[in-house]
């Protein structure tokens, strides 16, 4: 860890894949989504945990598939059906 914050954009950083074998690595996934919006004015529990899934541990994938639904569905809650 160094002192100061690298300020180079163009650097590389690789963000490891989560593993989602455990119900706290889950839960994890959902706090990404929470530090960013209410995701309960956007998705269904269970809506999300399918995303969860759907990205395989992913972030980066997860956040993509997240920001497709909202844009999908126009503000609305998303479902599952």
């Amino acid at each position: 860890i160094q002192d100061k914050p690298n300020l180079d954009f163009f650097e590389r950083v690789f963000v490891p894949m989560i593993r989602l074998d455990g119900p706290e690595k889950i839960a994890a996934m959902r706090q990404v989504v929470a530090k960013r919006l209410k995701p309960e004015l956007f998705f269904e529990a269970d809506a999300l945990d399918f995303l969860i899934m759907a990205s395989g541990g992913c972030l980066r994938q997860f956040i993509r598939l997240v920001n497709q639904c909202i844009l999908y569905a126009r503000g609305k809650v998303t479902h599952l059906e």
